[in-house]
């Protein structure tokens, strides 16, 4: 059989369809291919592959295809609060808040991937907070989660039967001025998402608050769908409080993410240890 002139070498070349490698660079041929290629010059045999078609002549290509969808990516969105002075010199200082808020944000960026706001100390004024969250409006959906973190001085008031945390601007002997665990939790729930979390590294009872239960006031602010964590009353290390130094170890060195809440109990556990049992952290979920 006489050797094929290069016009028919083409044609052969075009109905075999040459495959790229998938790990060589562009252009590369698959050396299955190949082999068929030079078997079929050599014979002058044309293999039988279907010719290259356009759409329009091939009916094959004209039907439908199923695309499989891929889940869209769940986004965890954190606003993160760290008070270390105020502007107020009646609210002492807290040295370990602005540490914590930086580990806190620069964990959930680093190794959650989350989107993180993170406001420190002149920042966090109250509108500002409430700004942040509400802006998750325009950019969380309901299959969301979303963190709050709050580092800094925090009040009960008796009369009002509310927390409310302190932010930069508050006034010390006017607790309204602070921002309501009860505001917090109505802003958080118009966003409408899968999951949210409030994680509260602060103090919210003095020593003559004694004969309350802060288990019964967290529980009487809780709404449904928002997990409400306190650290108790937080005590500080030079590098950071108790309980968040705790709560990040646990959630590195058991890749637990901090949205998920599955590192709750080793936190207390390790928490109560640390602090001789006088500090107990509580997780309270309304129903």
């Amino acid at each position: 059989m006489s050797p094929l002139s290069v016009v028919e070498e083409l044609e052969v070349v075009e109905k075999l369809g040459a495959r790229r490698s998938p790990r060589g660079p562009r252009g590369v041929v698959d050396e299955f291919d190949l082999h068929r290629r030079e078997e079929a010059l050599g014979n002058g045999v044309v293999p039988a592959v279907a010719p290259t078609a356009h759409a329009a002549d091939d009916p094959m290509l004209r039907q439908p295809i199923e695309v499989e969808r891929l889940a869209p990516s769940h986004v965890t969105h954190a606003v993160v609060v760290g008070i270390y002075r105020y502007s107020q010199e009646g609210i002492p200082p807290l040295r370990a808040a602005q540490i914590d808020a930086r580990r806190v944000a620069n964990h959930l960026t680093c190794k959650d991937e989350a989107r993180v706001r993170n406001l420190l100390n002149k920042d966090a004024t109250r509108a500002a907070v409430l700004s942040s969250i509400n802006r998750l409006s325009l950019e969380a959906s309901d299959e969301d989660k979303v963190i709050v973190y709050f580092s800094g001085r925090a009040v009960y008031s008796r009369g009002e039967r509310r927390i409310y945390l302190m932010m930069f601007d508050s006034q010390p002997d006017a607790p309204e001025t602070g921002l309501g665990l009860a505001a917090l939790q109505r802003a958080i729930s118009l966003l409408g998402v899968k999951e949210a979390s409030i994680i509260v590294d602060s103090c919210f009872l003095s020593d003559e608050d004694g004969d309350l239960s802060p288990s019964a006031i967290l529980r009487a602010e809780a709404r449904p769908g928002i997990a409400l964590v306190y650290s108790g009353c937080s005590k500080e290390t030079d590098s950071g409080s108790v309980f968040t130094s705790a709560m990040l170890d646990v959630v590195e060195a058991q890749k637990f993410p901090l949205s998920s809440g599955s590192w709750f109990a080793p936190v207390a556990e390790r928490v109560r240890g640390t602090a001789s049992g006088q500090q107990r952290p509580i997780l309270i979920r309304a129903p």
